[in-house]
């Protein structure tokens, strides 16, 4: 690419390829340099998302909606959290999941503060009964299931041939 790029000499005349005034040693070295900076940038951005992750901002949790013959099964990604620190209401035909943590580390010369929120909103079938509702929390994973109403769980119909 370098040897594509017009360039000038301190002079002011222009030369007539980068390559045809340099040795191969420079032009060696040149590649090395170029390598090592990939190589860098390489790393920085592949460790990237994991600093957002450690830090909790900006990251979407993973969520799974399943639906069976007889339950709707929410799964959602929160680590980090404690199972009273959730807060779970069913509105209007969704259920809105909410979690709260905050963390103070103090030391001798420095205090920190850390807070992670975890907010979202499911959209279920009007056919749940969110009485019968089921939340567990297990590593990292809440597990909300919803069983569906007589209503919900539909009718077979048989075809005839």
């Amino acid at each position: 690419m370098f040897s594509l790029t017009p360039w000038k000499r301190r002079d002011g005349h222009r030369a007539e390829s980068s390559t045809a005034l340099a040795t191969p040693r420079a032009l060696d070295l040149m590649e090395r340099m170029r390598q090592d900076f990939d190589q860098l940038f390489d790393r920085f951005f592949a460790d990237l998302p994991a600093a957002w992750d450690e830090l909790g901002r900006n990251w979407r949790w993973g969520l799974d909606v399943k639906e069976t013959d007889d339950e709707v099964t929410i799964r959602a990604e929160a680590p980090g959290f404690e199972p009273d620190e959730f807060d779970l209401q069913f509105h209007d035909d969704h259920v809105v999941i909410r979690a709260q943590h905050k963390t103070e580390v103090k030391e001798k010369d420095r205090e920190e503060f850390f807070e992670q929120d975890f907010y979202r909103t499911v959209p279920l079938p009007a056919s749940v009964d969110p009485d019968k509702a089921e939340a567990r929390y297990r590593n990292g994973v809440l597990t909300i299931s919803f069983p569906k109403t007589e209503r919900g769980k539909g009718k077979r119909i048989a075809i005839k041939g």
